[in-house]
């Protein structure tokens, strides 16, 4: 496990709301995102059938190891952590694994606002090739305190057309209207900026991964960073 750096004390941590505190908020029918205290509470697991976990988090353990399916990304909140496209798509293999075997995935980190839901939301610029602004709405508008530091928004910004051009075949944005309850189905995107493109089934490596990269589902936790220097 990374060693968090003494620069970072627990007033620096991300502090989550204590008003949402313990949520996991339903983003896709298999995709949810949420804080630390929902990725420790066995009873919101269960409730919401969440078997993987994608631990965005340096400071959060893996609270069920051995009993559910993790990935551990180890970030840091902070303007020196490097979100690189090697980070995104090793996270976006997990969640395309995990719905393939029809499982549901919790992304998580400390409080839930700015990690975890940078992952969710290139995931969905990723996947449905959707624009930055429009990634960012979707996931804010089912979780409000999404607030991605301003570190991340600039790597989600510099590597969006990366994220679009890395996925030739997306899933067409009409799954992201019917995937929302009735009660909250409203027109997401005007008709005109829909896709009809499908995506064709292939191996989740193959896709994602060149060959000389290997199987990034052989390894659920990222190599440990050597002295990450951060911000106060």
């Amino acid at each position: 496990m990374t060693k968090i750096p003494k620069e970072i004390t627990c007033a620096s941590l991300p502090t989550p709301n204590p008003q949402t505190n313990g949520e996991a908020i339903r983003i896709l029918d298999y995709l949810y995102v949420g804080d630390e205290e929902g990725s420790r509470r066995k009873d919101i697991l269960d409730k919401f059938g969440l078997t993987d976990i994608l631990n965005t988090a340096a400071e959060c353990p893996n609270y069920f190891e051995g009993e559910l399916n993790y990935l551990r990304l180890e970030l840091l909140d902070c303007g020196a952590q490097n979100m690189d496209m090697a980070t995104y798509k090793l996270a976006f293999a997990f969640i395309e694994n995990a719905r393939d075997k029809n499982r549901r995935v919790l992304v998580h980190c400390r409080a839930g606002q700015s990690r975890s839901p940078t992952i969710v939301i290139a995931y969905l610029i990723w996947t449905y090739h959707l624009t930055l602004g429009e990634a960012y709405s979707f996931v804010q508008d089912k979780r409000p305190q999404t607030s991605p530091n301003l570190s991340f928004m600039g790597h989600l910004a510099h590597l969006e057309q990366k994220l679009l051009a890395d996925n030739p075949n997306p899933r067409p944005k009409e799954l992201l209207y019917e995937c929302r309850p009735l009660s909250e189905r409203r027109p997401l995107l005007s008709p005109k900026t829909l896709s009809v493109h499908t995506t064709p089934k292939k191996t989740l490596t193959s896709l994602l991964f060149p060959s000389s990269i290997g199987d990034p589902l052989e390894q659920t936790t990222l190599p440990e960073q050597t002295n990450p220097v951060c911000c106060k």
